[in-house]
């Protein structure tokens, strides 16, 4: 289940939906069933941020500033 929301989600990013980056933000953030991955977590979230989510540039901000 986690490959096929993983896949939907990039999908949506590549897209320049901006949720879908955040969301893939968090799943490489440890909240879902792939592994951990901060750096890529931080480049979703930076993505999600330039297409003007504001929750997605809090989270970037906050790798930025180490404040996970």
């Amino acid at each position: 289940m986690s490959r096929l929301l993983e896949e939907a989600l990039e999908k949506g990013c590549e897209l320049d939906h901006a949720t879908s980056c955040r969301m893939l933000g968090d799943l490489y953030m440890g909240m879902g069933h792939i592994p951990k991955d901060e750096e890529k977590a931080s480049e979703f979230f930076k993505q999600s941020c330039e297409l003007y989510d504001h929750e997605g540039c809090v989270l970037y901000r906050a790798h930025l500033s180490d404040n996970w």
